[in-house]
């Protein structure tokens, strides 16, 4: 290929763009190219004066006043000057990255300390299972005692209420036997009160 024809790569670096935005200044026409046969590939190449006098104040723009000849000597030897765009960037990213590492030096570091804090905690909280599973048995033993407790008092209750109903039983025959008692008694001394006036009438007619 000849000196005085440009790659879309060559032009890329002269202008300082994406050689994509170079593909899109041809797509639309803003550049005129020809295809060539470069290495059994087919190339876009655009001639370097057209290039210099192609009337677009969006490619002149970024070609900036240089000389054209000293351009065009040093086009593809000169530094690629990568866009200020591009660098505002890359050091926003590089900002986010140091804040993403610190944080993440950060989360380490209390993790580490968490774990500093459970590996001596560990201990105490394995004693204060052991303890209060101790104090669970022996509630559960307690729990057991106090329903064997109760059950007896139930059966006390039981047999005090089967007592006291054979006691009101007791009464009742008691009372009757009073009620009779009383009944004899009454009968007795009615008949000892009859018996005593019969007498005392027999005297009286004895004396007269």
């Amino acid at each position: 290929m000849s000196n005085d024809k440009l790659t879309i790569r060559d032009i890329s670096i002269l202008l300082g763009v994406h050689v994509n935005t170079v593909r899109n200044y041809i797509r639309r026409g803003t550049l005129t190219a020809e295809k060539i046969m470069v290495n059994g590939h087919d190339t876009w190449v655009v001639n370097k004066d057209y290039l210099y006098n192609c009337g677009v104040p969006e490619i002149l723009s970024k070609l900036g006043p240089q000389d054209v000849s000293t351009r065009h000597d040093n086009a593809l030897t000169r530094p690629y000057k990568v866009p200020d765009k591009w660098l505002e960037e890359l050091t926003r990213l590089n900002r986010e990255n140091s804040e993403i590492n610190r944080q993440l030096s950060e989360a380490n570091a209390e993790r580490e300390i968490m774990r500093y804090k459970v590996e001596r905690m560990l201990p105490a909280a394995e004693e204060e299972r052991d303890r209060l599973k101790v104090d669970a048995e022996q509630a559960k033993r307690e729990v057991e005692v106090v329903r064997g407790e109760v059950k007896e008092v139930k059966m006390d209750r039981e047999k005090t209420r089967i007592v006291a109903e054979g006691l009101g039983s007791h009464m009742q025959l008691l009372e009757q036997a009073l009620e009779e008692a009383r009944a004899n008694a009454k009968w007795s001394w009615r008949r000892r009160q009859a018996r005593a006036t019969g007498l005392l009438d027999n005297s009286t007619a004895t004396t007269t």
